[in-house]
């Protein structure tokens, strides 16, 4: 990830990731047999670690407050995941091929949670029943990630807390009754 986050995924080498990992710089390639194969993989592992943060937020909540501790913790988690989660989504957007298809499995997985707990918040009344579940998902997910992008290009000049607790207030404001 560590790599994947400096350099890009066209950037890195299965035998710089070998290298870096303490191996022998065939053992990647060795491993998953290419560097599609490899990168599929690294993607798979982000996904798996965001769904365990978003598993870990109050998972005995559902609803709108799942929904808002989860964003709160996609905002406020750090790592590596994050910047070889946008180094993979970059050129996924740009250069296409089979990691646009795992990148947009991705992107569904993460919208797929999110409208699940706004659907759940619907039949709780917690929010406005002209919520369209899939639409709003998909502003939220834009947000996080618009928001995250801004926090890694520039980490000392953006209070990644305070900017958290305003988004929280905004989606609120967008999903209040």
């Amino acid at each position: 990830m560590q790599l994947v986050a400096r350099k890009g995924v066209s950037g890195m080498t299965l035998a710089e990731v070998g290298s870096m990992a303490g191996y022998s710089r065939g053992l990647v390639a060795h491993h998953y047999g290419n560097k599609e194969q490899f990168v599929r993989a690294l993607a798979r592992h982000v996904q798996q670690s965001f769904s365990a943060v978003r598993a870990q937020a109050h998972a005995s909540e559902t609803g709108l407050d799942r929904l808002l501790h989860s964003i709160s913790s996609y905002l406020l988690t750090p790592g590596d995941h994050r910047a070889a989660s946008f180094a993979m989504l970059g050129e996924a957007a740009i250069l296409g091929g089979s990691l646009q298809e795992t990148m947009r499995e991705y992107s569904q997985a993460s919208r797929a949670f999110y409208a699940e707990q706004l659907r759940i918040a619907l039949g709780k009344g917690e929010i406005r029943q002209d919520i369209d579940p899939d639409s709003m998902a998909a502003v939220i997910l834009g947000l996080l990630r618009g928001i995250s992008m801004q926090h890694l290009l520039d980490p000392e000049n953006f209070p990644i807390e305070q900017i958290s607790q305003d988004v929280l207030l905004a989606i609120k404001a967008l999903l209040q009754r």
